[in-house]
């Protein structure tokens, strides 16, 4: 089990593995494997499947027609605004369970790049902590968060809000730059998220500031392209003569 990782019961296990196997790469209204075929597939119990199914079924990822089995259901994307809220509350907006799994949590030298837009020198001391951030059952990102060491009292709690945990040491971000690029996903986040290699991503660098202009966190978080888009209002600039 990986650092951070919590126990899971055997039917959400497996609900992800279906999800893996078949969900995730399968095409909208196509069926699943029989909840029989799933039993041998995996080695347990029909009821392990059968919960694992309801699980996923309530989740809206897949849908059971009476006497025909069960199909990939319509997928739902995740429109982002530009506003400031963690990724924990983008998905409590739209219906969904934000969960994490921990792969790396560590105190590292910054990188060069990363010292320029935090303020500090390179290879001061910084937290790094590189999660998969899931929406229910389903990955949806691929996140690595630099922040500075001042905003901590010991050492961050990476399971929970990054984001809470600033505004409660008093480091409260009320200002970010946001750089949006397209990717192709490398092996290590094609593989956490589920997706074929160099299929699509959105990459979003933010960089956070408090209310008096310091930057403490810097992350970037790849997104799959499939499930995620931003949502933009703009406004033209009304000019004197126009």
């Amino acid at each position: 089990m990986m650092k951070g990782q919590t126990a899971q019961p055997l039917f959400r296990k497996i609900a992800d593995h279906i999800c893996a196997d078949f969900v995730s790469h399968g095409t909208e209204h196509s069926a699943i494997p029989t909840e029989r075929e799933l039993t041998q597939r995996y080695g347990v119990s029909r009821d392990t499947i059968r919960r694992a199914l309801t699980f996923l079924n309530e989740r809206g990822l897949i849908y059971t027609r009476p006497g025909a089995g069960s199909f990939i259901a319509t997928r739902r994307s995740v429109h982002k605004k530009p506003q400031i809220t963690s990724f924990t509350q983008d998905m409590a907006e739209r219906g969904y369970r934000a969960t994490s799994e921990v792969i790396e949590s560590r105190r590292v030298p910054t990188p060069q790049q990363i010292a320029a837009h935090l303020g500090v020198q390179p290879g001061e001391p910084v937290f790094e902590i590189v999660r998969l951030r899931r929406a229910d059952s389903s990955p949806m990102a691929f996140e690595r968060a630099y922040l500075i060491t001042a905003a901590f009292n010991g050492e961050p709690d990476p399971t929970g809000s990054l984001d809470e945990q600033l505004t409660k040491a008093g480091y409260r971000i009320t200002t970010a730059t946001e750089n949006i690029s397209a990717v192709a996903l490398n092996e290590q986040v094609a593989m956490a998220l589920r997706q074929p290699l160099s299929a699509p991503g959105l990459r979003v660098f933010r960089v956070g500031f408090t209310a008096a202009g310091r930057a403490v966190e810097a992350t970037e978080t790849i997104y799959r392209a499939d499930r995620y888009d931003f949502e933009l209002e703009i406004r033209r600039e009304e000019r004197d003569g126009n």
